[in-house]
């Protein structure tokens, strides 16, 4: 049942990262950190429709640059920190980075490069399943909310969470239908650490790698 339900937050998250490409906001209302968005989208949009790019034997190559665009504008090392909460400030820095760069590669392997395959499937996809509801910010952080419509299957609500560093907005967490990524890693890793050593943990991650 819980790999079942991992799965399913997985296509979620997938489908939400499809939608951000396909983003449209009243330019009333949008603000900083959906401008953001927006930039990321635009230069994702030029890679899908690059004729180039498109061709079969430059799937590899589409997907490399699809995978360093969005590796822009999310942080990986703020979702490891958040990820491990409370355990992260006991590690050392060195340890910090190693989880951070093990971390990285698993929501890499687990989101980012299945955005190609899920773009094939959702190939009726279009702004018109994509509304903004709402934008607030406080300080370095924000969180965007926005709601994606999939016909007959109803919608799905999907909160982006971001923080401002190095000069620009980037995710750092996302929660989809009331499910925050971050804290559904944290329980796991909550759970194995209470009977396990850190580097048991990155131990299992690491088998992870594909």
């Amino acid at each position: 049942m819980k790999k079942d339900m991992k799965m399913d937050l997985v296509r979620k998250t997938v489908l939400w990262v499809i939608a951000l490409f396909f983003l449209t906001v009243n330019p009333v209302a949008a603000g900083e950190v959906t401008k953001q968005v927006q930039l990321t989208i635009n230069r994702v949009i030029s890679v899908l429709n690059d004729p180039e790019l498109k061709k079969p034997e430059k799937t590899s190559e589409r997907k490399a640059v699809i995978h360093r665009l969005l590796k822009e504008s999310f942080d990986e090392v703020e979702f490891a920190r958040r990820s491990l909460i409370a355990h992260w400030k006991n590690l050392t820095a060195d340890q910090q980075n190693e989880f951070a760069a093990v971390f990285s590669h698993l929501l890499e392997t687990t989101y980012f490069e299945k955005i190609d395959d899920y773009m094939k499937e959702a190939g009726d996809f279009s702004a018109d399943n994509i509304v903004f509801l709402d934008e607030k910010v406080k300080g370095r952080f924000a969180v965007v909310k926005t709601k994606v419509n999939i016909g007959s299957n109803g919608s799905i609500p999907v909160d982006y969470r971001m923080i401002y560093k190095n000069n620009q907005w980037v995710v750092c967490d996302l929660v989809i239908e009331g499910v925050s990524i971050v804290m559904n890693y944290r329980a796991q890793f909550n759970e194995i650490l209470a009977n396990s050593t850190f580097q048991e943990l990155l131990q299992r991650l690491q088998t992870k790698k594909s």
